[in-house]
Order: C-alpha cells, then structure tokens, then sequence
C-alpha cells in the first residue's frame, strides 16, 4: 500500500482504461474518483497528474470489488492512454529500441 503522504503522481490519463472498466461492472465510478477529489472530466485532461495515494485507494477498491479488475482494464488500455511515450516506443524497429525509449519517456506519465 501506498503510503498517504506519498509525493509521486501519475498523469491522470492513465486511470481511463481503469474507469472503463470499471464501468462496464457496473463499479460507482463516480463515487469512486469522488472519494480522491476527482472527476471524469479530470482524466481527459493531458496536463492533470494525480498523487499515487489517490491511484492506489482507487485500485485497491475495484480489486476489492471484483478481483480480476486489472485485467479487465488491461483490455481497454489503448495508445492514446501512454500518449508520447507509446509513440516512442512505435516508432524504433526493433523491441529492444521500444523498450528503451518506452523506459527513458515514462517519466513523463509516472513519477
């Protein structure tokens, strides 16, 4: 777990694939970003990070409601989602340059 006082923060684009697939069972979405001082609009904003606690308590929720919850978000993460850092990774030819530009970018998503 997370600890409250937690100084990292992920870009808050990352948690979309979350909510939708949270969504789709039927989880309080809502209530649910509520709860951490979110809305949805707040996760369409490229700009918004979000402090790690906050990411944790909303995981640790969905998985405590339904335990398969992260593979069912791994299955609406799209592009879009990892922004340049996805875009990187496309654009070198071979899985080790991906891999690499992937891992020298993600700072950009994820503290």
């Amino acid at each position: 777990m997370i600890a409250q006082g937690s100084t990292g923060r992920v870009a808050a684009r990352l948690l979309l694939p979350f909510v939708t697939a949270a969504d789709e069972l039927s989880l309080r979405v809502d209530a649910g970003l509520a709860s951490v001082g979110l809305t949805r609009a707040d996760l369409e904003n490229p700009e918004l990070r979000v402090s790690h606690f906050a990411a944790d308590r909303l995981m640790r929720n969905s998985v405590r409601a339904y335990p398969d919850f992260g593979l069912i978000a791994a299955e609406h993460l799209q592009p879009v989602h990892l922004d340049i850092v996805e875009y990187a990774a496309r654009a070198q030819p071979t899985l080790r340059g991906a891999l690499e530009h992937a891992n020298r970018y993600y700072a950009l998503l994820h503290d």
